[in-house]
């Protein structure tokens, strides 16, 4: 996936990371969310990868 666009969004005072694919799908980068929420990425991609709707997504 190449982005056709991508753009620093506010969420709750921090920086995240945003990209829309071709198709327009937007992407936001699971490690600034997590960070600004105060969570462990790992922990999140984990359970992430496990939940069968989420997973594809990723």
């Amino acid at each position: 996936m190449y982005p056709t666009e991508t753009l620093v969004v506010t969420f709750f005072d921090y920086p995240c990371l945003a990209a829309r694919g071709a198709d327009g799908t937007i992407y936001v980068s699971v490690r600034d969310l997590c960070d600004a929420v105060g969570l462990r990425t790992h922990g999140q991609l984990r359970r992430l990868r496990a939940d069968e709707d989420l997973r594809d997504g990723l």
